[in-house]
């Protein structure tokens, strides 16, 4: 019995690598935004320990210049914070078009998937008739040459 051969093994294939570099594209994205989502809760926790140190630093008595360097640090932590807001909406926004990029990839492989499955099922359905055609010709031979011996 021949084997059964899909035409378009190569397209499947080529849609299974092309979803397999989606979902890689997708971990990195996450990662990316593992990282950054880690960064903003770092900028926070050093503006709750700035803003500590400048609470007790204002209890303690500052003067005008001392006032204002404090100040600027708080507001370059600020700053950095916003920066990181910025980059996680930029994180998320690619992470969804990956993620919608990914379903389109799983959609056409699957597609794919089940053309093959449509093809082997009727491959394995005309070999199986072309098999009891065959056992049918077998038998109406025997039984009419057993006929034909009477």
């Amino acid at each position: 019995m021949k084997r059964f051969i899909f035409r378009y093994e190569r397209l499947l294939q080529l849609r299974m690598d092309h979803e397999e570099d989606v979902k890689n594209k997708l971990s990195e994205a996450n990662a990316e935004l593992q990282k950054a989502t880690q960064l903003k809760l770092d900028l926070e926790a050093e503006l709750a320990r700035f803003q500590q140190y400048f609470m007790t630093q204002m209890e303690s008595g500052v003067n005008a210049g001392d006032f204002q360097v404090l100040n600027s640090g708080k507001k370059h932590i600020q700053d950095k914070q916003e920066q990181v807001d910025l980059l996680l909406g930029d994180i998320r926004l690619r992470v969804a078009q990956i993620k919608i990029e990914l379903a389109e990839a799983m959609k056409e492989r699957k597609i794919m998937e089940k053309l093959k499955e449509r093809e082997q099922e009727s491959y394995y359905e005309a070999v199986n008739s072309a098999e009891n055609k065959q056992i049918e010709e077998i038998v109406n031979y025997q039984s009419s040459k057993k006929r034909g011996d009477q």
